[in-house]
């Protein structure tokens, strides 16, 4: 079967000050489907930066193997890149003294990209992306958000099949949001573009992608589709509400007795979360509770959201 993305084995060590090694992302291997719309998530430092730089072809890996739509990176350079269109955070790929559409102008004459082609797609690119009536403004006197659906027009000037995306809806106000998303999806469903995407909003990635991808500490922690995700932890993921005269003893000792457990506290309560996989685990946590003196005001078995297992996935 050929993937829009294999990735094997991928490395990427450095070296510090004092020789240690240092993984940023550690025996990396995952394929990804023609037409996928991929979410890498994870926590700062997880390594999803590093893996999009090593895809864009901006870093070399220690070791491994990229191919991209079947094109080696290291043995046929300028197809692999010609299958990449990528955005990274900050509007970076903008000319800021000219207009929308002499950026897409000048970035499909580089791409050497013929006359009428690029003219019907800046059209295209303009209209789906609801810029037609900047076209003619100067780049930094945009708004943040219309900056950053031209930096994603930008790249996708060449037509792509594969579409890296950093941060996609940064800047973005809900309406822009929301049709940013749509237009994502669209380009999977009727183009089968391959989309990938990085965000810290849970909710974006669980609106638009089909996969997940979780990062830790340079390695893959999870790799499964939303609902597998959901699936796999909705019945586990209880909320247990104490209340103590004393709320800082209180928080306290649940740290030590209970160390699975995320303990919050807000002005009157202390709020138990996490998973609890089994009736006699249960028993044995109120137990512990109620030896101690405490008073359970309420226990409920929640579903998780893609934030709670977000949380979870990144303390491994």
């Amino acid at each position: 079967m050929d993937y829009a993305i294999e990735l094997k084995s991928i490395v990427k060590a450095y070296y510090s000050n004092n020789n240690q090694i240092f993984h940023a992302i550690d025996n990396l291997t995952l394929n990804i489907d023609k037409g996928e719309i991929v979410g890498f998530l994870g926590p700062n430092g997880a390594g999803k930066t590093t893996t999009i730089k090593i895809l864009c072809n901006l870093i070399n890996p220690t070791s491994g193997e990229i191919k991209l739509n079947g094109f080696d990176i290291k043995k046929d350079r300028n197809n692999a890149m010609k299958q990449v269109g990528v955005v990274l955070e900050g509007s970076r790929n903008l000319f800021w003294q000219i207009t929308p559409q002499q950026n897409l102008i000048y970035f499909g004459r580089l791409k050497g990209i013929n006359k009428n082609i690029l003219n019907n797609q800046i059209d295209k690119l303009l209209t789906e992306l609801d810029l037609l009536k900047v076209k003619n403004e100067i780049v930094n006197k945009l708004s943040r958000g219309d900056q950053q659906k031209l930096s994603i027009a930008c790249a996708l000037i060449s037509n792509p099949e594969i579409i890296i995306l950093d941060e996609p809806t940064l800047g973005l106000d809900l309406e822009s949001s929301r049709n940013l998303k749509d237009w994502i999806k669209a380009l999977s469903k009727e183009e089968n573009k391959t989309i990938i995407l990085t965000t810290n909003q849970l909710d974006i990635a669980q609106k638009i992608c089909n996969r997940i991808i979780f990062m830790n500490k340079g390695k893959l922690v999870a790799d499964k589709n939303i609902l597998e995700f959901l699936e796999l932890f909705k019945e586990e993921y209880y909320k247990i509400i104490i209340s103590s005269n004393n709320l800082d003893n209180c928080q306290e000792t649940l740290k030590v007795l209970l160390p699975s457990m995320d303990i919050q506290r807000n002005e009157n309560e202390i709020i138990l979360t996490g998973i609890i996989s089994s009736q006699e685990e249960l028993y044995n946590k109120i137990s512990v509770i109620y030896s101690n003196h405490l008073q359970i005001l309420s226990i409920n078995k929640i579903k998780y959201n893609l934030e709670d297992i977000f949380m979870l996935l990144s303390k491994k």
